[in-house]
């Protein structure tokens, strides 16, 4: 079935696959919730559920929990409308941060040693936990960016300097230098300054994924909160832009233009907005330049971020959790897994997404081509 929360996205395994359009409505016109609220919120289903639950049930899992919680919609109305269970995420934690906001200006420039802190916060955060407490060498510094672990509870967040960190294999997987995956080297996606240094009340099946979109929808439409057209026009703008053919343009645009690339590697974003591709949910896009002796690898482990503007919505396996674990650990062996060998001389490198950065890897270009 079609549906205004649904949309059928080409290659998708699942039937039905879920719409950017929803966050588009909850964030941009209703308001009442950010971004790092919403990834909070999908942290904060039932494991079970998250594991079992496909990528945009957890959207809409996400999505309804918030609105609940912020008293757009009520769980009552969404459980009667789709005609059984409408599982939410638990409760937030409450948490109290004694967090002190470090200086506009950053601290640490590109080469420099840092300390991630092992810090194990109640709440949301977007340090992963294998790179607390361990040491890196800041590689890039990037914009100053709202500090998500406050802003994932909806309280005021300050701006502060972010920093791509990268960690040697070997000190974040123990088994890395037996396996000879010592020469990979890891880089997470942006880290904060300041972290530098089943449901007991529904035993029962939940409703069907389909009735639960057509039910939240159904109350959102009964208040009057969606406007005439919008998700159906989200729906057609999300076909016609969100494609890996605006990036197979800029990577054509990079091959055969040495300026071009030049500010591509430079300044990602504005180089894709010269060719119209605007970062739709990117507040920074960094390409990365692959070379005989580098292969960039892109994944987002917390999440399943990508850059959609350039590059499209992420296919079925970037968003599976056996590819998030697995690539930060393994990257040489699940891409041979996959079809690409990467000789044995050529180091790989692992970028993790952030909330802000997107990434995109400018391949070399084919021989003959």
């Amino acid at each position: 079935m079609e549906s205004g929360l649904l949309h059928r996205v080409p290659g998708e395994r699942v039937e039905e696959a879920g719409f950017p359009g929803a966050q588009i409505l909850g964030i941009g016109i209703l308001r009442v919730y950010n971004w790092h609220e919403y990834r909070h919120a999908v942290e904060r289903m039932d494991p079970a559920h998250y594991l079992a639950a496909s990528y945009y049930e957890r959207w809409l899992t996400g999505v309804a929990t918030l609105l609940v919680e912020k008293g757009v919609v009520t769980r009552a109305e969404l459980e009667a409308r789709a005609g059984g269970q409408f599982p939410l995420s638990r409760p937030p934690a409450s948490v109290e941060l004694d967090y002190i906001p470090p200086p506009e200006i950053p601290r640490f420039a590109v080469g420099g040693a840092v300390v991630v802190r092992d810090i194990h916060p109640p709440g949301h955060t977007r340090v992963p936990r294998y790179v607390r407490g361990k040491r890196g060498v800041v590689v890039h510094v990037a914009p100053r960016f709202v500090f998500p672990d406050t802003a994932g509870h909806g309280m005021h967040a300050h701006r502060e300097p972010t920093y791509h960190v990268e960690f040697p294999a070997r000190d974040l997987w123990t088994d890395a230098a037996a396996s000879g995956r010592d020469r990979d080297r890891r880089p997470v996606g942006e880290l904060p300054g300041g972290c530098v240094m089943n449901d007991p009340r529904h035993p029962v099946a939940p409703a069907p994924v389909a009735e639960r979109v057509q039910a939240l929808e159904g109350a959102l439409s009964a208040r009057q909160l969606v406007p005439d057209g919008f998700l159906d026009a989200a729906a057609a703008q999300a076909e016609r832009e969100l494609s890996p053919r605006n990036g197979a343009q800029v990577v054509a645009r990079a091959w055969l233009d040495p300026a071009y690339r030049a500010r591509l590697l430079a300044d990602g974003t504005a180089a894709a907005a010269e060719l119209g591709f605007n970062a739709t949910n990117s507040n920074y896009l960094v390409v990365l330049e692959n070379t005989p002796t580098l292969h960039n690898v892109i994944v987002c482990t917390q999440c399943s971020c990508t850059a959609w503007s350039v590059i499209g919505l992420p296919p079925d396996w970037y968003k599976s959790p056996e590819y998030r674990a697995r690539v930060v650990r393994e990257p040489r062996k699940l891409l041979h897994e996959m079809g690409l060998d990467v000789p044995e001389d050529v180091a790989i490198r692992v970028w993790d997404t952030s909330g802000e950065t997107r990434y995109m890897a400018l391949p070399l270009r084919p021989a003959g081509t």
